[in-house]
């Protein structure tokens, strides 16, 4: 993916114990988009797997990604 200053207001939801994506390529892309100025928020959710969040963070991680799309759309 080719990042420039184009590039939309981004968040990040990433799970800490993610068997699939390593949560350092999602630390690569806040570093990336941080250089670029974009604006964007890395979440992690400790103890999470690969699009399975914990029951009990559901709500605060859904509270997070609705509030950064209201406040950017």
């Amino acid at each position: 993916m080719l990042l420039t200053a184009s590039f939309p207001p981004t968040i990040s939801i990433h799970g800490s114990a993610d068997s699939i994506i390593p949560l350092s390529d999602s630390q690569a892309l806040k570093r990336a988009l941080d250089k670029l100025g974009i604006a964007n928020e890395l979440v992690v959710v400790e103890g999470a797997d690969h699009g399975l969040m914990p029951e009990e963070a559901r709500n605060e991680e859904w509270r997070k990604a609705t509030g950064w799309l209201e406040r950017w759309a």
